[in-house]
């Protein structure tokens, strides 16, 4: 009996070895690897082309390894199988660009460092500083108002939901000793941490699977913009057709979840659609919200006009601030030239049959890509995901 329990439980292994093996291989005539390189958001590794030198044929088998990798049968679903039972069963992420923290919460990984404390020293706060006084000067140079607004890392506002091996968070990041000088130095500041952190018992302020704010989220900083915006200008924008009554959630994508399950990126999100009418035009179509330049107008403004630079945080605020504000002017990334933009501005507003109350710049970033003001090449066509 041992012997034939021993023969099938072999027979059994071998079976199921010699599938795995020729199911991928024969699923290859008929799989479209096309489909989940679409899903992975990447190229695949081409079939390599042989030669005869020695050089081309010792790397033609690491060419053709790479590429069969890439196309063998059932290739996604086994990658995103995989995931599910790391992040479901084990708490554990299979992509290193992604933290698994509790209840399938998922983090950016280089998010860590500013949660640690680990990513800037006195110097870079000062050069910041520095960096966000000037762009204040040549906003009043240019006879408008200034306020610097930072979106906070998800785990600067959902400490609790990281995953325990990285412990507290640090006592001062860099966000908060930023804060702290640039109220020091007199500069408007649109504290988003300090305003979330307090309305999270409004609801949950993030998508659990993606990096960014949710639209509740975004209504509290937009609330919090309005309330530095009247502080710098002595104006507060108009109100919004938004609000917590007209969200609710919805089926969506999430970024991080796409990293780690290209094929099942799809969440049921809390307030995550919004049901409020546009009251705003937009002077020409927009293709997309992330597009480098959007300009708007209000249909019930203030009498105000907005310039603002904004990063992938911005997407949820272009409606919202769009109503708000009589003319406002959105440019994504990094760079933007205050004068250009405040002079476009103004021959816009010189068009209406009444005169403006008054223009104010926002600096919109999110806390993770903090340094890249003063460390990278400015480069507006960067958008700082």
């Amino acid at each position: 009996m041992k012997e034939k329990l021993y023969k099938i439980i072999c027979a059994a292994f071998l079976g199921i070895l010699a599938a795995a093996m020729i199911v991928p291989l024969a699923g290859m005539i008929f799989y479209d690897a096309g489909e989940a390189a679409r899903a992975e958001q990447r190229t695949l590794e081409p079939f390599p082309e042989f030669r005869l030198t020695y050089a081309d044929k010792k790397t033609f088998g690491e060419h053709f390894e790479a590429w069969f990798a890439d196309h063998f049968a059932f290739r996604a679903e086994m990658v995103d199988a995989d995931a599910a039972v790391m992040l479901d069963v084990f708490d554990s992420s299979p992509e290193d660009d992604v933290i698994a923290g509790k209840d399938c919460w998922l983090f950016y990984a280089e998010t860590a460092k500013d949660f640690l404390g680990e990513r800037f020293s006195e110097e870079d706060v000062e050069k910041l500083v520095e960096f966000i006084k000037n762009e204040q000067k040549t906003a009043a140079e240019c006879g408008a108002g200034y306020v610097f607004a930072v979106a906070p890392n998800k785990n600067s506002i959902y400490p609790e939901m990281m995953a325990e091996r990285y412990g507290s968070p640090c006592e001062e990041s860099l966000l908060d000793r930023l804060t702290a000088r640039l109220k020091e130095e007199g500069v408007t500041v649109c504290d988003l941490k300090e305003a979330l952190i307090s309305a999270k018992n409004r609801g949950i302020l993030y998508y659990s699977g993606d990096s960014h704010w949710n639209l509740l989220g975004s209504t509290v900083a937009l609330e919090a913009l309005a309330d530095a915006v009247e502080k710098e200008v002595s104006v507060r924008p108009s109100g919004t057709s938004r609000t917590p009554e007209t969200l609710s959630a919805g089926a969506r994508e999430d970024d991080l979840l796409k990293m780690v399950r290209p094929l099942n990126a799809i969440r049921e999100e809390a307030f995550s659609q919004d049901s409020s009418p546009d009251l705003y035009t937009a002077a020409q179509r927009i293709r997309s919200l992330d597009d480098t330049k959007i300009v708007t107008a209000g249909k019930e403004p203030s009498g105000l006009t907005l310039i603002m630079s904004r990063d992938s945080f911005g997407r949820a605020l272009i409606k919202p601030l769009s109503e708000s504000f009589a003319h406002s002017i959105f440019v994504r990334g990094n760079s933007f030239d205050i004068q250009k933009l405040a002079a476009e501005a103004k021959k816009a507003a010189a068009d209406e049959p009444s005169p403006g109350t008054g223009t104010v710049v926002i600096r919109e970033i999110v806390e993770r890509n903090l340094l890249t003001l003063v460390s990278e090449p400015q480069d507006p066509a960067k958008d700082g995901e």
